[in-house]
């Protein structure tokens, strides 16, 4: 088969396959020149034809022991590996880009961060979920087995305060009518009390007839305090949904710096109770445990793959200048000033056609809007 040397972007041949090992001895050719069949054109470097392979090697090593230029074996230190997985290849190369990029606009950036938060927000959902189940089971062995004081029980506070007895107010009119010489304003008093008390009641018959249990439960339940405030104990697996409290409820032990709790469980003569304080640890757990999926999140999608799960359902991806690629570093720090920075982006984006943070760390968002001519 006959080859057809390219040097210098002047073509000789065609040679065989002989000719072109001589012509590597001789040095005329080396691993970069390109080479082609005479039938088929398809250039290609002597180093990827196989029969070349075992004298380019030889070349090769006969170079660097000559110590020319380009051939000299460099060692790669840990200090260089370590910045080319951070910051990439120092080596100017492009994009290969088979679209025709243009600035994001505001909405498709909206709706990417969107579709992206709807995901982080899904994981963070797991990690509180885990934090509640962590708080519930710290609740279960600490919160006191005694036995629930009499004044921390509101259902039987709000029953005493039902069925105290009332005074006698026809016994206080008596007795104003003999001491007082305004008895017969006193009557026109008592007479009005009447009428409204006697008002009162049919109303309330009326809505009884109206609305029947739901009326004596919202009565019952509006007399039911919500919240413990004045405790001087601490909540115990006794303040249940029997003594009138249910999740949610708040409860203040003034006996110990006003320490707050919180119910977790109503579960009858099973209650669990936590301080709030204490419930905040788990959730800030949760928090700083989220933190870094973010991050990583962001920083591996936008570090390896130049888009978002969101960017890339709407068509955007991120590079630097000139379309070259944005490396693991600038991913990162991309991700934290947006969480900075990111509620300015409508401003900055409506007025420079980029964000606050994009301006910050010299990357691009850009939008595929159409292919191009090749």
């Amino acid at each position: 088969m006959k080859y057809i040397v390219k040097i210098a972007d002047a073509e000789y041949g065609p040679v065989d396959e002989l000719t072109l090992l001589k012509w590597i001895d001789e040095d005329r050719i080396n691993r970069d020149t390109e080479i082609t069949s005479k039938l088929i054109k398809d250039w290609r470097k002597a180093s990827e034809l196989d029969f070349l392979k075992k004298a380019i090697t030889e070349q090769n090593a006969r170079f660097k022991a000559e110590g020319i230029d380009g051939y000299a074996e460099q060692k790669e230190t840990a200090w260089k590996r370590f910045k080319v997985f951070i910051w990439g290849k120092t080596e100017d190369k492009a994009f290969v880009m088979a679209y025709k990029p243009d600035f994001a606009r505001l909405s498709a950036r909206f709706n990417a961060f969107c579709f992206d938060f709807f995901i982080l927000a899904l994981v963070f959902v797991l990690f509180a979920m885990v934090g509640i189940h962590s708080a519930f089971k710290y609740a279960a062995s600490n919160t006191a087995s005694t036995e629930l004081a009499v004044e921390d029980n509101l259902i039987r506070k709000v029953t005493e305060a039902l069925t105290q007895p009332k005074s006698n107010d026809y016994e206080k009119i008596a007795e104003e009518k003999t001491t007082s010489e305004n008895a017969l304003v006193t009557d026109n008093k008592a007479l009005l009390k009447d009428t409204v008390k006697d008002f009162e009641d049919k109303a309330d018959d009326a809505a009884r007839k109206v609305f029947g249990k739901l009326h004596e439960k919202i009565k019952t339940s509006a007399q039911v305090p919500r919240i413990n405030l004045d405790s001087v104990n601490v909540p115990t697996i006794f303040a249940d949904s029997s003594a009138g409290y249910k999740i949610g409820h708040r409860w203040v032990n003034t006996a110990d710096h006003n320490r707050h709790y919180v119910c977790l469980s109503a579960t009858e003569e099973n209650a669990r109770w936590i301080k709030v304080s204490k419930l905040g640890y788990f959730f800030t757990f949760a928090m700083i445990a989220w933190l870094p999926i973010l991050l990583l999140y962001y920083g591996i999608s936008l570090g390896y793959f130049a888009q978002s799960p969101g960017m890339w359902y709407f068509g955007l991806f991120i590079c630097n200048r000139d379309q070259k690629e944005t490396y693991f570093f600038r991913a990162f720090c991309f991700t934290i000033l947006m969480l900075l920075f990111g509620i300015l982006m409508p401003l900055f984006v409506l007025a420079c056609k980029r964000g606050a943070h994009d301006l910050l760390c010299g990357v691009y968002v850009y939008s595929i809007v159409a292919k191009t001519p090749n």
